[in-house]
């Protein structure tokens, strides 16, 4: 009796265990913090119940990961935990996002709290005339939830890095937050050239995951040769320069127009851009010194630019000049008194006047004066140029050359 008693007793036992187990595995995984667990998480935790998504981190290091099935929760010592939830973060550049990641933190107070981390843009990427370089600004904190309006000390930081993919400098690159819902630290972006628009940043979690974000860009800069330019003053040189765009992006369908301006000289009329064109104004000289060439646009989006031209002194065109009147002042010289004419030296003087005069009028007026009236103007060759206006100034005496050659 007492034999079949223990037998029927311990057929019920197995039978109850069974049962627990069967049961068990038709119910939720059961969390060690349940109660800070959202139905979303709650599922994607189900769901994933063998994949080792949990990340357990002490000192900064992850020391352990394990599945979903264990559920979330912080040991003794134990002061961050990350739950990678894979939420797909949109690449149709929006603009605020939550790392596709939950963190199991504990707080100061010793309770446990889980957040989020939140990105979002504080100034979009501007053209800074000062710093001549485009700059921006990201936004970075830990949200909590279900606690919106209390913010509260961690025991350790969360460290998240900044990588610029499409940016030259970024300050910080690492940031540590130590409170929930606590003002965002600010993140600080500049780059001299824009590559792509919008401009791409790069966040990377404790569990060595990256995520690309976004940050728009809201100007377009005229792009001129870095100054100063420099040409040849009074008038005697005209040189052309390229122009572009960069920022925002600007389609053939809607160009932009451009306009330049300088207080002195002129300079090509209105021209009409968009992101892929490379378009060539003309600046020609007038007079000496340095001036600003302004660049401006009847779009609001287009920022004012500025650049500076110097006209140089044309010393060179000038000794050029003089050397070619002095041949011409021998030349004339050397034939007046080798045909016994009473004054040589100041038919020479004559031809060496009309030779300088004619040399300068004609390299600094052709460019400031016919150039500008016509459009055609002579190209500043170095060293070619120079060599021209010696020969016109000796163009005087060059007259009396056969007559110079034909005394016996």
């Amino acid at each position: 009796m007492n034999q079949s008693i223990i037998r029927f007793s311990f057929s019920v036992f197995v039978l109850i265990q069974s049962l627990c187990v069967i049961y068990g595995q038709n119910q939720p995984t059961q969390l060690h913090s349940n109660d800070l667990i959202d139905q979303d998480l709650a599922r994607l935790l189900q769901r994933n119940a063998d994949r080792e998504i949990i990340f357990d981190v002490r000192d900064d290091i992850i020391v352990s990961n394990r599945p979903a099935a264990r559920g979330v929760g912080l040991d003794p010592g134990q002061n961050i935990q990350i739950v990678r939830t894979g939420e797909v973060i949109e690449q149709a550049r929006r603009d605020t996002f939550y790392l596709p990641e939950r963190y199991l933190l504990r707080l100061e107070d010793g309770t446990e709290s889980i957040h989020r981390i939140k990105a979002f843009p504080v100034r979009n990427m501007k053209w800074d005339t000062n710093k001549g370089k485009y700059t921006g600004a990201i936004g970075i904190l830990l949200e909590d939830e279900r606690r919106p309006n209390q913010s509260r000390e961690l025991v350790d930081p969360v460290l998240v890095d900044i990588i610029g993919v499409d940016i030259d400098k970024v300050d910080p690159p690492q940031i540590s937050l130590t409170k929930s819902n606590s003002s965002p630290v600010q993140v600080r972006f500049e780059t001299k050239k824009i590559l792509n628009d919008p401009v791409k940043y790069r966040l990377h979690s404790r569990i060595k995951s990256e995520y690309d974000a976004f940050l728009r860009i809201v100007s377009v800069v005229p792009v001129l040769p870095a100054g100063p330019i420099e040409l040849q003053g009074l008038g005697v040189e005209a040189k052309k320069v390229n122009v572009n765009i960069q920022g925002k992006k600007v389609t053939r369908q809607d160009p932009v127009d451009l306009s330049f301006d300088i207080r002195r000289g002129t300079v090509t009329s209105p021209v009409e851009m968009h992101s892929d064109t490379t378009k060539v104004i003309e600046i020609r000289s007038s007079g000496t010194g340095s001036y600003k060439l302004q660049v401006s646009s009847s779009n609001p989006l287009v920022e004012k630019v500025s650049i500076e031209v110097v006209y140089k002194f044309p010393i060179w065109f000038l000794i050029a000049a003089f050397f070619g009147a002095f041949a011409s002042f021998i030349l004339v010289y050397l034939n007046a008194k080798s045909h016994g004419k009473n004054t040589p030296v100041s038919k020479g003087g004559i031809a060496f006047v009309t030779g300088f005069l004619i040399a300068v009028g004609i390299s600094v007026g052709f460019n400031s004066v016919i150039g500008a009236a016509t459009g055609v103007t002579i190209p500043y060759i170095n060293g070619f140029n120079e060599a021209v206006t010696a020969f016109i100034a000796s163009i005087p005496g060059l007259f009396s050359l056969p007559q110079l050659l034909a005394v016996k």
